[in-house]
């Protein structure tokens, strides 16, 4: 095991990025093929796209920075700054006009400031019931788009799919959009992904960790 003395947040994210991962692969995939999908608008030209295949890899986000902005009975915030330097891969099948064309994505990226919840409290270990994160700004997203030989000479293709991919990333990474992460198993959890509201007159308090 990693040895994380003298980096709690590092300690921290080692601990929630297998659950996160695992949310990732059953919930945002889907989320973001839906948000890809609905939003080729090229006249008939794209019409699907969908991952055949994906793995998390094992690199851990990096965050440095933590700022606490609500320390409550129930709840704990931090506004954090998340660098994802991965390993993570994925295959995605595309529907054109011309025939269906694989892609695969590689040494995915992304960096900016994540407010991470700590919701409901409890006396059951982890004593965190799950955890909400969510990018507060738009975070910068980068990848590796690679290509079959079919699209070798349709380069029109290959940029509108990986700005396509970049956009609906960031944007199901963003607030309003939620990450949530049950921790504790047969916790039943009273809020849901689509429905937390962003408090946006929090007042920020200047503590910060040590």
């Amino acid at each position: 095991m990693e040895d994380f003395t003298g980096d709690l947040m590092g300690g921290i994210m080692s601990s929630i990025w297998p659950h996160a991962a695992e949310y990732i692969q059953s919930e945002l995939l889907g989320c973001i093929t839906s948000s890809i999908s609905g939003s080729f608008d090229f006249s008939g030209f794209m019409n699907f796209f969908r991952f055949t295949d994906s793995s998390m890899g094992s690199a851990v986000p990096k965050i440095t920075n933590p700022r606490i902005i609500e320390l409550g009975k129930d709840n704990i915030a931090l506004e954090v700054d998340v660098d994802y330097d991965g390993d993570a891969c994925f295959s995605v099948e595309v529907g054109t006009a011309i025939a269906n064309l694989s892609f695969g994505v590689q040494n995915l990226k992304f960096r900016g400031p994540m407010q991470i919840e700590f919701k409901e409290l409890t006396s059951r270990v982890p004593f965190i019931s799950a955890v909400v994160c969510y990018f507060t700004e738009a975070p910068d997203v980068d990848f590796k788009l690679t290509k079959s030989a079919a699209v070798a000479n349709q380069p029109f293709i290959h940029k509108n799919v990986k700005k396509a991919l970049k956009d609906a990333i960031a944007t199901q990474l963003l607030e309003p959009e939620r990450m949530v992460i049950p921790l504790v198993k047969g916790q039943r959890i009273s809020y849901k992904r689509s429905r937390i509201k962003f408090v946006s007159n929090l007042k920020k308090q200047l503590f910060r960790l040590r």
